[in-house]
C-alpha cells in the first residue's frame, strides 16, 4: 500500500482504537472524589450556591463532592488552581464575572475560550443601579441628564475593581456618555453606608445587599441589571428598558472545568448539574439566597456565553482603561 494511503488509515485505527477508553471515562466517571474550587471566601453567597449545588451533584453521582474555598488574588488563584489540576474531571472552578474580565485585566493568566469549558451554569444575581434617596432624579435618564450638567461631580461607589458591579457601571458610563468620580471600596457593604450618608451618589448592588436599605426607603433603584423586571419590584425597569441595553450584562455564577478533559466526562458533569437545577428543593434553597436558578444548558451553550462575555467586558475594560489596581 502507498504511504501516503497507510498514513490516514493507521491515523484512523488509532483514533478507532481510543474511543472505547474516552467512552469508559464518561460512562465510569465519577469513581472517586470530585473537589470544586471556589475561589472566593467560605460563608459567601457563592460558597453557599454551591453547597447547595454540591450535596444534589452528589447524590446524582454517586461520590462525595467538596467544597474547597481558595480566595485570593481577586479569585485568581482559586482558578487558576482548578484549570492546571489534571484534566479528569475531578476539579471544578467556580465561575463568575472574574472569570471572563480578569483575562483582560492581567497578563498570563487563562484565556477563557481556549482554556475553559463550562460544564453548568446554576444562578444568575441581578443588580440594581441606585442612588441616595435624597438625589434628585427618577430614572436612569435624568441620571445621566444631571451627570451631564455636572461632569465629575457625581460619585462612583466602586466595590471592586473588575468586579461584575464595576464593569456593569463601566458599561453604563461609556453607553451614556458620562463622566462620575470613581471611588474604590473594599465590597458593597462600605460603598451602602457611604451612599446612605450621601457621600456617594451612584453605585451597583447586589440585590440582597440592597434590598433592606430600598424597603427602608434610604436608597432609590433607578434599574436592575436582568433579563426581566424582578417579581419583588415590579416598578423597577431593566437597564434595557430604561434605555441603555449595552449595559445590561447579567452576572451568572456556575463552573467549568479544563478545556482538555474528555467530552463525555463533560457531558456527565454537566448531565448531574442540570439535574440539581430541575429539583424543586433545590430551586427553593438558591431563590431564598436572593439568586434566581437558571434552566439548564448544555456546554456549548455555556461556551457561547463565556465567549460573549469576554468580549463585552474586554471592550469595556479597554475602552475605559480600567486597571486590577
Amino acid at each position: 500500500m502507498p504511504p501516503i494511503l497507510r498514513r490516514p488509515l493507521l491515523a484512523l485505527a488509532v483514533g478507532l482504537a481510543a474511543l472505547p477508553a474516552a467512552w469508559a471515562q464518561g460512562t465510569d466517571f465519577p469513581t472517586k472524589p470530585i473537589t470544586i474550587i471556589v475561589p472566593y471566601p467560605a460563608g459567601g453567597i457563592v460558597d453557599s450556591v454551591t453547597r447547595v449545588i454540591a450535596e444534589h451533584v452528589s447524590k446524582t453521582l454517586g461520590q462525595t463532592v467538596n467544597v474547597d474555598p481558595r480566595p485570593g488574588g481577586n479569585a485568581n488563584i482559586g482558578t487558576q488552581a482548578g484549570l492546571r489540576a489534571p484534566a479528569d474531571g475531578y476539579t471544578w472552578v467556580f465561575a463568575a464575572s472574574a472569570l471572563t474580565a480578569n483575562a483582560s485585566l492581567y497578563k498570563g493568566l487563562w484565556d477563557p475560550v481556549k482554556d475553559v469549558t463550562g460544564v453548568g451554569v446554576v444562578v444568575v444575581a441581578p443588580s440594581f443601579i441606585a442612588v441616595p434617596a435624597t438625589l434628585p432624579v427618577n430614572d436612569a435618564k435624568e441620571l445621566v441628564a444631571l451627570a451631564k450638567r455636572e461632569p465629575g461631580k457625581l460619585n462612583f461607589g466602586n466595590p471592586g475593581n473588575g468586579s461584575s458591579m464595576h464593569l456593569n457601571y463601566e458599561m453604563f458610563r461609556q453607553a451614556a456618555g458620562v463622566q462620575m468620580t470613581n471611588i474604590p471600596y473594599k465590597g458593597q457593604p462600605p460603598v451602602l453606608v457611604d451612599m446612605v450618608r450621601g457621600e456617594v451618589q451612584f453605585s451597583v448592588y447586589s440585590v440582597g445587599i440592597a434590598a433592606p436599605q430600598l424597603t427602608a426607603g434610604k436608597i432609590k433603584a433607578l434599574a436592575v441589571v436582568s433579563d426581566k423586571r424582578l417579581a419583588a419590584y415590579p416598578n423597577v425597569p431593566t437597564l434595557a428598558e430604561a434605555g441603555f441595553p449595552e449595559a445590561n450584562v447579567v452576572p451568572w455564577y456556575g463552573y467549568v472545568v479544563n478545556s482538555a478533559v474528555p467530552k463525555p466526562v463533560v457531558a456527565r458533569i454537566n448531565s448531574a448539574i442540570n439535574a440539581a437545577l430541575e429539583s424543586p428543593e433545590v430551586q427553593q434553597k438558591l431563590r431564598a439566597m436572593g439568586t434566581e436558578p437558571q434552566a439548564p444548558r448544555t456546554p456549548e451553550q455555556i461556551n457561547a456565553m463565556i465567549r460573549s462575555d469576554y468580549e463585552k467586558y474586554g471592550a469595556a475594560i479597554r475602552a475605559g482603561n480600567v486597571t486590577a489596581d
